[in-house]
């Protein structure tokens, strides 16, 4: 089943912090978002650099480690990273749009986005229904994405189209004639995404990112990291409301006695345990598997999110439930993890697509 995307889509900023918020405080710093967000992104890009420079490369164990540790420490705060901002090792094939887009990406100074996502459609090869034609020594683009995660902010859009080549992807400036671009609401509080059309959008030969016909190798490997980085956000903000909310069973008394102490809670507590370290377990090893160019990435990429999106959302729902009346009101934080778990399930492809993709895989 292929979920309507805009049901899913975003619309407003950032700011939801470790604090209680009322609605109206949450509007205001959402609207807000913009500075914020990308004064966040630069100081993203600043640290990463100087970890470079002081320690060099990290270790995969220890990278993957640390993406979970900032999602679980840090998620409503953290800077956004999109799918886009690793697209350098594509954009990287054509030696002009490198020295044209990534000296401002990796600064700062300017957004990427993925046009991948289209209305109806699986996110595969095949799924891609924006077809790229040949124009004199160029080529137009017509179709629709949606939704596009910080297409309203991007100064660059990669856009992932078909035609008759085959599948290819364009640099193109989302200021580009012919480009119509709309916010879109939903259920995220945090993550803005958008819709955009392209209605006869004219693209010089020089904007094809790699070889025309042949991005299917480039395609694989950006839903790789693009499914990794979901499976480390879930895993994170699970494992964050996992522990406030075994805290909140120590601190709130039943008849006489904390929550915590119910023999029932403790084995609820203690299944949940397993599926987190289970998650855990599995995030890592696909990010291993990406980094380090296993042969099965793909499959094992497709199983982890197949996990991580069937068993993280269940989990903060039950804690929810250990909440009672407070964990279902707009005052408690509870309700801004859950609707980020939700949301990820639902993008790229929710379990059953991938488990179906496993399926196609381990019959090869």
């Amino acid at each position: 089943m292929v979920l309507e995307p805009a049901v899913l889509a975003v619309d407003v900023g950032n700011g939801c912090g470790e604090r209680r918020w009322n609605k109206a405080e949450l509007c205001h710093e959402c609207e807000q978002g913009d500075v914020a967000d990308i004064a966040r992104q630069r100081r993203m890009a600043g640290t990463v650099q100087q970890h470079q420079e002081l320690h060099g490369e990290l270790d995969v164990d220890h990278a993957a480690r640390i993406v979970l540790e900032i999602e679980k420490r840090a998620l409503v705060r953290m800077a956004r990273v999109h799918p886009a901002a690793h697209f350098d090792d594509v954009v990287a094939q054509a030696e002009r749009l490198a020295r044209l887009a990534l000296p401002e990406l990796l600064s700062g100074k300017a957004i990427a986005a993925w046009c991948v996502a289209e209305p109806g459609r699986p996110v595969t090869p095949d799924g891609m229904a924006l077809r790229a034609r040949r124009d004199g020594d160029g080529f137009v683009l017509d179709g629709v994405k949606r939704p596009v995660e910080a297409g309203g902010e991007a100064d660059w859009l990669l856009v992932t189209a078909t035609g008759p080549d085959g599948l290819s992807q364009f640099l193109v400036p989302s200021s580009a004639p012919g480009l119509r671009i709309t916010p879109l609401r939903g259920l995220d509080l945090v993550r803005r995404h958008a819709e955009i059309r392209f209605e006869d959008v004219r693209v010089p030969a020089s904007a094809v990112v790699g070889v025309l016909g042949s991005a299917s190798l480039s395609f694989e490997r950006q839903i790789q990291t693009a499914l990794v980085l979901q499976c480390a956000e879930m895993v994170g903000a699970t494992d964050r409301v996992f522990d406030f909310t075994v805290q909140y069973a120590f601190d709130r008394s039943s008849f006489g006695r904390a929550l915590a102490s119910y023999q029932a809670l403790k084995h609820r507590f203690a299944d949940m345990k397993l599926w987190i370290e289970s998650a855990q377990a599995i995030t890592v090893d696909a990010t291993r598997s990406i980094q380090t160019g296993a042969p099965d990435a793909a499959e094992v990429v497709r199983i982890a999110k197949a996990y991580v999106a069937e068993r993280c959302p269940e989990l903060i729902q039950d804690c929810v439930q250990m909440h009672g009346g407070i964990g279902v009101t707009w005052e408690h934080n509870l309700h801004l993890y859950l609707r980020r778990v939700v949301l990820h399930r639902q993008t790229y492809g929710d379990p059953i697509q991938h488990r179906d993709q496993v399926a196609i895989l381990a019959g090869r």
